[in-house]
């Protein structure tokens, strides 16, 4: 068994993490200083062995209330997940453009 490092797992709670297939990120909730609500859902990407600083989502999936249990389908489409007592679902585009994004 192996800890994710110190730039994934913080002082905070990280909860509900979805592992890409191939391992190439990881989404995860988490309840951060500079986040939108209770919780919003992160994403950082792995490098050779080591893990980009998580990402926010943004405010298209993040908002005042707990974003949690992220899971992109089989076929690699979409992203659900959940806030509060509803489902959502956005297209999984999102990942390739905040792989794109610095910061």
């Amino acid at each position: 068994m192996s800890q994710l490092p110190e730039v994934i797992n913080s002082s905070s709670y990280e909860v509900d993490v979805f592992v890409a297939p191939d391992e190439y990120y990881v989404i995860f909730s988490a309840n951060r200083k500079k986040g939108n609500g209770r919780g919003d859902l992160y994403i950082s990407f792995k490098t050779g062995k080591n893990w980009s600083s998580p990402k926010n989502m943004g405010s298209a999936i993040n908002n005042k209330n707990h974003q949690l249990c992220p899971f992109v389908t089989r076929d690699g489409k979409n992203l659900f997940y959940t806030s509060d007592n509803d489902i959502y679902w956005v297209s999984s585009k999102v990942i390739d453009e905040l792989k794109r994004t610095k910061g």
